[in-house]
Formats: structure tokens, sequence, C-alpha cells
């Protein structure tokens, strides 16, 4: 074998070598990242899971933690989206969070403009059924409900005394 022969064959090894600990590293990497990103997501769910178990004194807090979390784990979980450039993942999940806001504050008008309050939303949300189209008869039927219980209430209140 001569010395050409000899270099070309050491340079192939060094550039298969080379190759190796670039693929080695990249996979390393990778792994690192994956880990982090598991981490974070049992991070956010010891942490729902944590405040799941607290007990609120007033349920209009409860409501608006529960309303919070949600809204926090799509924000999480687009942020964790762009740092591994899914950028149409991180759209989807940014999306979905502004859709939840957008619910809640349907809720909270519906209960500011009804004279029952959050009972009206309470009979609002028991029947999700109804269609965008049939949200209108759904809300009216779900104040005049709720109206009506907070009157037999009243009425209860007056009876008892």
């Amino acid at each position: 074998m001569d010395a050409q022969a000899v270099q070309r064959q050491i340079n192939e090894t060094v550039r298969i070598a080379n190759m190796l600990d670039s693929r080695l590293s990249e996979m390393q990497r990778s792994i690192s990242e994956n880990q982090k990103a598991i981490a974070e997501k049992q991070e956010a769910r010891i942490e729902k899971v944590m405040s799941d178990g607290y007990k609120f004194k007033k349920r209009g807090n409860e409501e608006q933690h529960k309303h919070n979390v949600k809204v926090l784990s799509k924000i999480q979980e687009a942020n964790e989206s762009i740092k591994e450039q899914k950028i149409e993942e991180a759209q989807l999940k940014i999306a979905e969070g502004v859709e939840i806001i957008k619910h809640r504050q349907k809720l909270i008008r519906l209960a500011d403009s009804s004279e029952a309050g959050w009972r009206a939303v309470d009979e609002y949300v028991k029947n999700p059924i109804a269609s965008d189209s049939e949200d209108e008869k759904k809300i009216s039927k779900a104040q005049t409900r709720a109206e009506r219980k907070v009157k037999e209430a009243k009425a209860k209140k007056r009876r008892d005394l």
C-alpha cells in the first residue's frame, strides 16, 4: 500500500469519525431537549394536580382558577412548540387559548347582564349541546331557568322566616 492510499484511508476514517461524533452530539442534544420538555410537562401536570386539591372558599374563585389553569396550559404548550420550532402547532395552541378566553368573557357578560347572575351561566353551561345558531335561544332559556330558581330561593327564604 502506498503513502497516498494510506493517507486516503486515514482521511476516510477521520471523516467517518467526525460524522459519527456529529450525529452522536446531535442525538444527545435531541435527547436532552426531549427530557427537558417531558420534565416541564410533568411539572405542569403536578402543579395542576396540586392546585386541583386546593379547596377554594368561594366558587367564583375556583372557576376563575380553573380557567386560568386551562389558558396557562395552552400557553405553556405553545411555548414548548416554539422551542421545538413547531410553529403551526404553537399557533394552534395559542388559538385554543384565545378561544378559552373568549368563551370565559362571554360567560362573564352573560352573568353580568342577567338578574340571576352566575346561576344563568350555570344553566347555560349545563346544556352545551346546542349549536352556535341556537345560542341566543339557549342563553334566553338559561336566563329564564336561572331567574325562576332565584325567585324560588327568595320565596323559600321568605317562607322560612
